[in-house]
């Protein structure tokens, strides 16, 4: 069976404990499924137009990993824009959810998105601070029976923890809703 292999895209930094936590639920997943895993961390500043067929084309997922700001937006956008354009199974978690937003908005509903992390003096950010920190909070996730998520956690209520100060401003929502995102 040829192995799967993770494009981790972000700047690897064991120090952060999702950085260390990716590599140790990678290594859990092999030792419990008997199944090899490969993955490689991609630095944003690697993923240039040239170079990401080469660094992302064998990859059977991207996953776009917490930690931003990155060092290069454009390099991470273009890593999920590879994913979204290509039979590749796609994951971002944290600034990389949020960046995959600003890639579907721009690229796809044709909207212009901008990071207040990024643009702090943004009008109309995508993407905005929340009024309140969730960093270490948790919170139960409710979703729809029968969706992906109810298939690969097992049940479609949990409780899951949050590190994250930045959200979807509420603005955005109606454009996303039916628009194939899931």
């Amino acid at each position: 069976m040829k192995p799967k292999i993770i494009a981790l895209i972000g700047e690897r930094d064991l120090a952060k404990p999702a950085h260390a936590g990716i590599e140790a639920s990678l290594a859990l997943y092999e030792r419990q499924t008997g199944r090899p895993v490969w993955f490689r961390w991609i630095p944003t500043t690697a993923l240039t137009a040239a170079s990401a067929p080469d660094l992302l084309g064998d990859a059977t997922g991207v996953w776009c990993v917490p930690g931003s700001p990155y060092a290069d937006t454009a390099g991470a956008l273009r890593a999920i824009g590879y994913a979204r354009q290509r039979p590749c199974a796609f994951f971002g978690t944290c600034g990389g959810f949020q960046h995959a937003l600003m890639e579907y908005c721009g690229a796809v509903l044709g909207r212009k998105a901008m990071h207040q992390e990024l643009e702090g003096g943004a009008a109309d950010p995508l993407i905005m601070k929340l009024s309140c920190s969730l960093i270490g909070a948790q919170a139960r996730v409710l979703a729809p029976p029968g969706s992906w998520y109810e298939r690969v956690v097992g049940v479609a209520d949990s409780v899951e923890e949050f590190n994250c100060n930045y959200g979807l401003s509420s603005a955005f929502e109606p454009y996303f809703l039916g628009s194939g995102l899931e």
